[in-house]
């Protein structure tokens, strides 16, 4: 995603929403959780926890 931010930068674009989508991917990496079995409720519950 910072590889769309930094195009729709150099279009002369405003690139507010990539570059924050960006963000909130590295947050949710750096929570290291597994996603485990495929309940998406369980997964949520698990990133959620560590945010």
């Amino acid at each position: 995603m910072r590889e769309v931010a930094a195009t729709v930068a150099a279009l002369g674009l405003p690139d507010g929403m990539s570059a924050a989508t960006a963000r909130w991917q590295d947050l949710l990496a750096a929570t290291g959780a597994e996603p485990g079995p495929a309940d998406l409720a369980a997964r949520l519950d698990r990133v959620l926890a560590r945010l």
